[in-house]
């Protein structure tokens, strides 16, 4: 069994029981690329502070990567769900704030049977 393999298979279980959309992304190199153009920026290791050159984003080094991987898992969804509204602004429906009504009824209390 692959290293994560039995973590993902919780992830994915569970993103069915609560109806949320659970996407692999490969983590490696995210935080090259800076979250706010898409500049490569190469630091190394110990560097823990993105700076981009090109449009100037401070953020720290894993949150910089961590908006990477967000952003790559909705192109990713967009990419596998479609677009099911065109808005003018660009943007699409999909949030993951949002709670599906399949979360809603997962999440009520059930009855304890005596």
């Amino acid at each position: 069994m692959q290293h994560g393999t039995g973590e993902r298979e919780w992830l994915e279980y569970f993103g069915r029981v609560y109806g949320v959309p659970v996407v692999a992304v490969e983590p490696a190199y995210t935080s090259v690329n800076c979250s706010s153009c898409g500049e490569t920026v190469v630091k190394t290791l110990s560097t823990r502070t993105h700076q981009c050159p090109n449009c100037g984003y401070v953020a720290d080094r894993d949150e910089n990567a961590a908006i990477n991987i967000l952003q790559s898992a909705l192109r990713e969804l967009a990419t596998t769900l479609g677009h099911r509204e065109s808005h003018a602004s660009g943007e699409n429906d999909l949030c993951l704030n949002e709670e599906t009504q399949a979360s809603k009824l997962t999440r009520r209390k059930r009855k304890v049977s005596q």
